[in-house]
Formats: C-alpha cells, structure tokens, sequence
C-alpha cells in the first residue's frame, strides 16, 4: 500500500473528525445557571382575640405569601476560531510564516470553507476538512524546514528509517511532542490525554504500514500525525 496522497488526504480527514469528537469531551463548556426566589410571607398567625384559623390584621388565611420566581436557562460559552484566527493561529504554532508561497495558496483556495465566525453552532463537516486541508499545508512546511521542526521535536531524527524512527519510545515522542507544542501541555499533563495519544499512536502504525522503510516514509508520517493534532479541536477551538 502506497501513500499516495489521496489515500493521506482520505485517513486525515477520517482521523481528524474522530479526533475533534474525542477533544471535544476535554473542552471545558463554561456555563451559568442561575436561579433566584424571593418568598414574602405572609403575616404571623396569632390566636389571642382571633377566631381559630383567622390571621391577625384581616390578612385572608387562604393566601400563603406571595412567591417571585426569576430563572435564567443555562447559557453555554465555547466557540470555534473564525478563519482568519485557525490561519493565524497554526502559523504562531508551527512558526511556518502564513504568507509563505504553499500556504497563502492553500488559504485562498478554502478559506471560504473555514468557519465564517465563533459560533459552534454553525460549524459543519465541511469546515473540519478545510482546517485539515490548512493544517496539512503548515505541516508540510514545518517538516520540511529543519530549523522549524527542530524547534517541535528536538530529539527526532528525521533522516532515520521509518521501522525504527516510527517505533517504541521514538513513536511515543513524536507524538507527545507535538501534542505539547500544538496543544500547549505540559509533561505532567500528557496522562489526561491517553485516549488521543493511543490513537494518534494507531495512525502512525497505520500509515507506515506496507510503505518504503526509508526517511521519506518517515516525514511524511510525522507530517500526517503532525497535521491530526495541528487539526484537532484543542487548536481550533476557542
């Protein structure tokens, strides 16, 4: 099985719509209930002079107070980036400049696709395979420049053959790596995130499987587990 790059573009964009419904989960909704009841009771009942059930002063004795009631429904705040801000925002990540020749092109061509503003409401398929499609290109920028990559996966070594730059405690770097950079984590709290790590983990397997054990194989795994993270919700969302 060749990488081709329909088969890179089809597994991407699969991966990374799987990836966005996993994130999502670990994407706090702030939200504010707030509920607010006044009660007005009604005058103390008192039975000196007054006949057994009556209330002193004339009050009605079949009124129990007055009650206000004030609810507000749950409001939920979480939104998408906007078009401009995922542009931006993978070139701060990546440190690939967002008017380089590839990427500027890639932008033009489906910006129309990306999310037009912040509501979560109005984001569709559609918008997800653009992101995937703008973070494909920035990656593709960021491996293939050696002082940019460097600045992700210090330790890798890009020039390795796949069967052993792809395995064991490398795999497992390249993947932390860039979860990291891309998802702004730290070491300590790489555990939280166990389910996208064994995926991610899965993907890298996956597409090295049945391909050239050569460094190309090699970049252009990291460049399609590069592209499902730098596509995930924790970058695309607000």
């Amino acid at each position: 099985m060749k990488l081709n790059k329909r088969h890179l573009s089809l597994t991407l964009t699969v991966f990374s719509l799987a990836i966005v419904l996993v994130t999502f989960n670990h994407c706090g909704l702030d939200s504010l209930t707030k509920v607010k009841v006044n009660k007005k009771l009604s005058s103390s009942h008192s039975t000196n002079g007054v006949p057994d059930g009556g209330v002193e002063g004339g009050g009605d004795p079949t009124d129990p107070g007055e009650e206000e009631a004030e609810i507000v429904m749950q409001e939920v705040y979480v939104g998408v980036k906007s078009f401009e801000e995922i542009y931006m925002t993978m070139s701060v990540l990546t440190g690939v400049a967002p008017n380089k020749d590839n990427v500027d092109n890639v932008y033009a061509d489906i910006s129309v696709q990306l999310p037009s503003d912040n509501d979560i409401k109005s984001f569709i398929s559609v918008n997800q395979v653009a992101i995937t499609k703008l973070a494909a290109e920035y990656c593709h920028e960021l491996v293939d420049d050696g002082s940019l990559r460097a600045m992700i996966w210090p330790t890798t070594n890009f020039n390795e053959d796949a069967s052993t730059a792809l395995a064991g405690a490398k795999k497992d770097r390249i993947i932390d790596d860039a979860m990291k950079a891309f998802w702004q984590i730290t070491n300590a709290q790489l555990f939280e995130y166990n389910m996208e790590r064994g995926e991610l983990s899965l993907l890298i397997d996956e597409l090295a499987a049945g391909e050239a054990n050569n460094q190309t194989t090699t970049r252009n795994v990291i460049k399609a587990t590069c592209t499902a993270i730098l596509s995930s919700a924790h970058v695309t969302m607000l």
